[in-house]
């Protein structure tokens, strides 16, 4: 949150590269499948959010 207005940063980029981070560790974190479906879900859901101009930071807080 920005300090002065009270505001959700605009930190789109830090969601991509982020989501793309977790996919790429997926293996690791040694999820079954039930939970590897949802957790794709909630990254794809996450990507597509932070790309779209049109999208608000709020929407994107939002995800789950």
């Amino acid at each position: 949150m920005d300090a002065d207005d009270g505001q959700p940063s605009d930190r789109r980029g830090e969601v991509v590269r982020l989501c793309a981070a977790v996919r790429q560790a997926g293996d690791d974190l040694y999820l079954d499948e039930s939970s590897t479906e949802d957790l794709t879900r909630l990254l794809t859901d996450a990507e597509s959010i932070a790309v779209d101009p049109a999208s608000s930071t709020l929407e994107l807080a939002r995800v789950s």
